[in-house]
């Protein structure tokens, strides 16, 4: 049995927890092209519109606007994003949720489980879908919860290490197959 432990920010495996989506679904190229392609096709018949319409105005008063229009757009979304976190993260303030939680972590033979004063949860390995190495944290991708494990959770090395041999054990075939358990 390996135990770990630290304390996590609220808002701290939002992120990470992005990483081990991404590698479920990430997309096709179409989906993600598709919403900036259709903005920028209205721009495009738009400006093409003012052209037809305007001819005087000519076309690189046009290509600018379309410009600046797609690269606001593009502004836009990422500075919604991080506002809707902002007011996300609050919320759960508001609702109750402490700012920090210390998680308890604890790999075994039978699975994974984490207990903390507010919650607690536990799988076995068989509902472990990946376990993969992240920038900061270890993300293990649990049917459709992922779980985000610091490193600074494990007191030592040695602790990381030995979660890293307990999940090459213990992990299906398919699932070790889709995992990245390199330590370093």
């Amino acid at each position: 049995m390996i135990e770990a432990s630290t304390d996590i920010q609220l808002g701290e495996a939002i992120r990470p927890s992005g990483d081990a989506h991404r590698r479920v679904y990430g997309g096709t190229p179409a989906l993600v092209l598709l919403s900036p392609l259709t903005f920028a096709g209205f721009i495009v018949v738009g400006s093409f519109a003012s052209f037809i319409l305007f001819p005087r105005g000519g076309w690189p008063s046009s290509f600018i606007s379309l410009a600046a229009v797609v690269i606001g757009g593009i502004v836009a979304i990422a500075t919604y994003s991080r506002l809707h976190m902002r007011g996300f993260l609050k919320a759960l303030r508001r609702l109750g949720s402490p700012d920090t939680l210390h998680i308890r972590f604890r790999f075994d033979d039978f699975g994974i489980s984490t207990v903390s004063e507010r919650v607690s949860h536990s799988a076995p390995w068989a509902a472990v879908q990946f376990i993969v190495r992240a920038k900061d944290h270890w993300l293990a991708q649990i049917d459709t919860t992922t779980l985000v494990i610091p490193f600074r959770a494990f007191a030592r090395a040695t602790d990381e290490q030995a979660f890293v041999a307990l999940a090459k054990t213990r992990l299906s075939e398919n699932a070790l197959a889709r995992s990245i358990l390199d330590s370093q």
